[in-house]
């Protein structure tokens, strides 16, 4: 099932994930390459919205589950494997992603005007519509003056391509580079999609000056804990049947082992009854009724 979901790291708190405008250029081609990643492995993500900052990130993202965790963990795996070869050193802390599922229009908006509006909540001396590394410049604007001035891909020699953009995944001929070899943003950005949430410009020039919603999203962000992943919950319930109960897999789980594994999933990773009926293969009204 298609859906909307937002992505978000932990601040770190003794390291930068991006520490200069180097840094900013190669993390924002690198969200180009995993797009093109995930297409390649034919899970197909939509990027909505996105902002970088120094210590942490945001995604909104528009797909299935899977292609979801697959763009996000591929984009945290490149940021370290970057940082390790051009700093010589790890991050010096863990990048925790957390995320949440937006079921409704109100909400997947709200999300993003979050995101977008991460300058401000940093204390940035900046618009978010003038932050160069988030996708708010991007809304209801007129990009023919920042294209007149670009270069296409097909432009770089496959050693300059890799060179600039760190990756051997061939790039879309149509794609162009500005400023400083990055890949403009609007080349990977769903920009109509996004667009397509608002009723127009007047709608989200209001949303995005609406400090109100900061407080929103901060509060259900507290409220609810980051949704677990079904592909994680899965694996941690096949390793409570192999450990308790000498199970190869959730199948061969009698229903009484099912309700024990969905009892202990609930109490350590706190799930709801909806998604652990998904992954013990029970009906929820029986789950609830063992649990």
């Amino acid at each position: 099932m298609t859906q909307y979901f937002h992505y978000c790291c932990k601040g770190l708190k003794t390291d930068l994930i991006f520490a200069d405008k180097r840094e900013f250029i190669a993390g924002m081609n690198r969200i180009g390459v995993c797009y093109l990643y995930c297409i390649g492995e034919k899970l197909p993500v939509q990027i909505v919205a996105f902002c970088l900052l120094s210590n942490h990130f945001h995604f909104v993202l528009y797909g299935t589950e899977e292609a979801a965790e697959s763009f996000i963990s591929h984009y945290v795996l490149l940021t370290g494997k970057w940082i390790r070869k051009h700093r010589g050193e790890r991050l010096h802390g863990k990048i925790e992603i957390g995320h949440w599922v937006a079921r409704t229009t109100e909400g997947v908006r709200n999300k993003m005007v979050y995101t977008l509006r991460q300058t401000l909540e940093a204390g940035l001396p900046v618009t978010p519509q003038g932050y160069p590394w988030c996708s708010a410049g991007l809304m209801f604007n007129d990009h023919e003056f920042v294209l007149s001035s670009a270069v296409p891909v097909c432009k770089y020699s496959g050693r300059a391509a890799l060179k600039a953009f760190n990756t051997k995944i061939g790039l879309p001929e149509d794609w162009v580079v500005v400023c400083g070899n990055m890949i403009w943003p609007g080349c990977y950005t769903d920009i109509s999609g996004a667009q397509r949430l608002f009723s127009g410009v007047k709608d989200f020039m209001y949303c995005l000056n609406n400090g109100n919603i900061d407080k929103s999203v901060s509060s259900e962000m507290i409220l609810e804990r980051p949704s677990i992943p079904d592909t994680e919950l899965r694996n941690r319930a096949c390793s409570l049947a192999k450990g308790l109960f000498g199970r190869r897999g959730m199948g061969s789980c009698p229903a009484e082992e099912r309700s024990q594994i969905a009892a202990l999933l609930r109490k350590e990773l706190h799930c709801g009854y909806k998604q652990l009926a998904r992954i013990v293969m029970m009906e929820e009204a029986e789950l609830r009724n063992h649990i």
